[in-house]
Protein backbone atom coordinates (compact mmCIF):
# COMPACT_ATOMS: atom_id res chain seq x y z
CA UNK A 1 0.00 0.00 0.00
CA UNK A 2 2.94 2.34 0.62
CA UNK A 3 3.80 2.33 -3.11
CA UNK A 4 0.49 4.00 -3.97
CA UNK A 5 1.39 7.33 -2.30
CA UNK A 6 4.44 8.30 -4.43
CA UNK A 7 2.64 7.18 -7.58
CA UNK A 8 -0.45 9.24 -6.69
CA UNK A 9 1.77 12.25 -5.92
CA UNK A 10 3.53 11.95 -9.31
CA UNK A 11 0.16 11.74 -11.10
CA UNK A 12 -1.16 14.83 -9.29
CA UNK A 13 2.06 16.73 -10.05
CA UNK A 14 1.83 15.79 -13.73
CA UNK A 15 -1.83 16.77 -13.96
CA UNK A 16 -1.21 20.04 -12.12
CA UNK A 17 1.63 21.00 -14.44
CA UNK A 18 -0.43 20.24 -17.55
CA UNK A 19 -3.56 22.12 -16.57
CA UNK A 20 -2.44 25.68 -17.22
CA UNK A 21 -6.06 26.65 -17.66
CA UNK A 22 -7.15 30.25 -17.97
CA UNK A 23 -10.56 30.82 -16.40
CA UNK A 24 -11.66 33.34 -19.02
CA UNK A 25 -11.31 30.91 -21.95
CA UNK A 26 -14.21 28.56 -22.76
CA UNK A 27 -12.92 25.03 -23.33
CA UNK A 28 -14.60 21.95 -24.71
CA UNK A 29 -15.69 19.47 -22.03
CA UNK A 30 -17.09 15.97 -22.55
CA UNK A 31 -18.83 13.56 -20.17
CA UNK A 32 -19.13 9.96 -21.25
CA UNK A 33 -18.96 6.28 -20.47
CA UNK A 34 -16.38 3.61 -21.23
CA UNK A 35 -18.12 0.25 -20.95
CA UNK A 36 -15.35 -2.29 -20.50
CA UNK A 37 -14.54 -5.88 -19.76
CA UNK A 38 -10.91 -6.72 -18.93
CA UNK A 39 -9.19 -10.05 -19.35
CA UNK A 40 -5.54 -9.81 -18.34
CA UNK A 41 -2.84 -12.21 -19.52
CA UNK A 42 -2.10 -13.35 -15.96
CA UNK A 43 -5.76 -14.27 -15.17
CA UNK A 44 -6.79 -17.92 -15.07
CA UNK A 45 -9.11 -19.28 -17.76
CA UNK A 46 -12.61 -17.77 -17.39
CA UNK A 47 -11.60 -14.87 -15.10
CA UNK A 48 -12.45 -11.27 -16.02
CA UNK A 49 -13.27 -7.79 -14.70
CA UNK A 50 -16.34 -5.68 -15.50
CA UNK A 51 -16.24 -1.91 -14.90
CA UNK A 52 -19.58 -1.09 -13.24
CA UNK A 53 -19.05 2.71 -13.09
CA UNK A 54 -17.05 3.67 -16.20
CA UNK A 55 -17.42 7.48 -16.04
CA UNK A 56 -15.32 9.53 -18.48
CA UNK A 57 -14.41 13.23 -18.28
CA UNK A 58 -12.42 14.88 -21.06
CA UNK A 59 -11.31 18.53 -21.13
CA UNK A 60 -9.47 20.50 -23.80
CA UNK A 61 -6.11 21.75 -22.49
CA UNK A 62 -4.94 23.47 -25.67
CA UNK A 63 -5.72 23.24 -29.38
CA UNK A 64 -4.11 19.79 -29.75
CA UNK A 65 -4.13 18.25 -26.26
CA UNK A 66 -6.99 17.03 -24.07
CA UNK A 67 -6.96 15.62 -20.54
CA UNK A 68 -9.14 12.53 -20.00
CA UNK A 69 -10.01 10.65 -16.80
CA UNK A 70 -11.86 7.34 -16.48
CA UNK A 71 -13.08 5.89 -13.19
CA UNK A 72 -12.30 2.25 -12.47
CA UNK A 73 -14.77 0.32 -10.33
CA UNK A 74 -14.29 -3.25 -11.49
CA UNK A 75 -16.14 -6.30 -10.30
CA UNK A 76 -13.80 -9.27 -10.64
CA UNK A 77 -15.14 -12.66 -11.63
CA UNK A 78 -12.62 -15.21 -10.34
CA UNK A 79 -12.66 -18.99 -10.22
CA UNK A 80 -12.25 -19.08 -6.43
CA UNK A 81 -13.98 -15.81 -5.38
CA UNK A 82 -15.58 -12.70 -6.86
CA UNK A 83 -15.96 -9.10 -5.69
CA UNK A 84 -14.42 -5.65 -6.16
CA UNK A 85 -11.25 -6.32 -8.08
CA UNK A 86 -10.03 -2.81 -8.82
CA UNK A 87 -10.93 0.69 -7.71
CA UNK A 88 -8.98 3.60 -9.12
CA UNK A 89 -8.52 6.03 -11.97
CA UNK A 90 -7.02 6.14 -15.44
CA UNK A 91 -5.62 9.36 -16.88
CA UNK A 92 -4.70 10.05 -20.50
CA UNK A 93 -3.42 12.97 -22.58
CA UNK A 94 -4.82 12.54 -26.09
CA UNK A 95 -2.58 14.53 -28.45
CA UNK A 96 -4.41 15.15 -31.73
CA UNK A 97 -2.62 15.29 -35.06
CA UNK A 98 -4.68 18.26 -36.24
CA UNK A 99 -5.07 21.32 -34.04
CA UNK A 100 -8.50 22.86 -33.38
CA UNK A 101 -9.25 26.38 -34.52
CA UNK A 102 -10.81 27.29 -31.14
CA UNK A 103 -10.46 25.82 -27.64
CA UNK A 104 -14.25 25.57 -27.43
CA UNK A 105 -14.40 23.22 -30.47
CA UNK A 106 -14.95 19.53 -29.83
CA UNK A 107 -11.94 17.26 -30.20
CA UNK A 108 -11.88 14.94 -33.20
CA UNK A 109 -9.54 13.02 -35.45
CA UNK A 110 -6.50 10.81 -34.94
CA UNK A 111 -4.65 11.02 -31.64
CA UNK A 112 -1.91 9.32 -29.64
CA UNK A 113 -2.04 9.34 -25.85
CA UNK A 114 0.24 8.41 -22.98
CA UNK A 115 -1.92 6.69 -20.35
CA UNK A 116 -1.36 6.19 -16.61
CA UNK A 117 -3.59 4.01 -14.47
CA UNK A 118 -3.59 3.58 -10.70
CA UNK A 119 -5.86 1.18 -8.84
CA UNK A 120 -6.15 -0.95 -5.73
CA UNK A 121 -7.43 -4.53 -5.94
CA UNK A 122 -9.39 -5.83 -2.98
CA UNK A 123 -9.76 -9.40 -4.30
CA UNK A 124 -6.12 -9.94 -5.18
CA UNK A 125 -4.71 -7.69 -2.39
CA UNK A 126 -2.44 -5.63 -4.64
CA UNK A 127 -1.85 -2.22 -6.23
CA UNK A 128 -1.75 -1.77 -10.03
CA UNK A 129 0.22 0.98 -11.79
CA UNK A 130 -0.22 0.95 -15.58
CA UNK A 131 1.79 2.74 -18.27
CA UNK A 132 0.36 2.47 -21.77
CA UNK A 133 0.37 4.07 -25.19
CA UNK A 134 -3.00 4.60 -26.84
CA UNK A 135 -3.37 5.47 -30.52
CA UNK A 136 -6.93 6.07 -31.61
CA UNK A 137 -9.57 8.08 -33.41
CA UNK A 138 -12.21 10.41 -31.95
CA UNK A 139 -15.23 10.62 -34.22
CA UNK A 140 -17.76 13.46 -33.98
CA UNK A 141 -21.13 11.77 -34.63
CA UNK A 142 -23.10 15.03 -34.39
CA UNK A 143 -22.85 18.42 -32.70
CA UNK A 144 -22.92 17.02 -29.15
CA UNK A 145 -22.02 13.33 -29.45
CA UNK A 146 -18.63 11.64 -29.95
CA UNK A 147 -17.28 8.12 -30.12
CA UNK A 148 -13.66 7.27 -29.31
CA UNK A 149 -11.97 4.11 -30.55
CA UNK A 150 -8.47 3.34 -29.30
CA UNK A 151 -6.02 0.52 -28.70
CA UNK A 152 -3.89 0.39 -25.55
CA UNK A 153 -0.55 -1.39 -25.29
CA UNK A 154 1.96 -1.28 -22.49
CA UNK A 155 2.71 -2.75 -19.11
CA UNK A 156 1.21 -2.89 -15.63
CA UNK A 157 3.33 -2.99 -12.49
CA UNK A 158 1.62 -5.00 -9.76
CA UNK A 159 2.76 -4.58 -6.17
CA UNK A 160 1.48 -7.51 -4.10
CA UNK A 161 1.06 -7.16 -0.33
CA UNK A 162 1.76 -10.87 0.07
CA UNK A 163 4.48 -11.55 -2.50
CA UNK A 164 7.00 -10.14 -4.96
CA UNK A 165 6.01 -7.37 -7.37
CA UNK A 166 5.80 -8.06 -11.12
CA UNK A 167 5.44 -6.37 -14.51
CA UNK A 168 2.72 -7.74 -16.79
CA UNK A 169 1.84 -6.87 -20.37
CA UNK A 170 -1.35 -4.96 -21.13
CA UNK A 171 -3.29 -4.90 -24.38
CA UNK A 172 -6.77 -3.43 -24.57
CA UNK A 173 -9.45 -1.94 -26.79
CA UNK A 174 -10.92 1.41 -25.73
CA UNK A 175 -14.47 2.38 -26.74
CA UNK A 176 -15.90 5.58 -25.28
CA UNK A 177 -19.15 7.35 -26.04
CA UNK A 178 -19.53 10.91 -24.81
CA UNK A 179 -21.58 14.07 -24.85
CA UNK A 180 -20.06 17.55 -25.14
CA UNK A 181 -21.29 20.08 -22.59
Amino acid sequence: MKTIYPIAFIMLLLIGSLTKLKAQEKRAFMLGINPSISVESYYDQGELDINIFPAVMQLTIDKRIDLRFITLFNIGIRNDKSGFSQMGIEGALPIFLKAKEELSNHSSGFYAAPVISLSKSKIDDNVHFGLWAEPGYQLGINENFSMILGVQAGATYISYNSGPASWNSHLGLKVIIGWWM
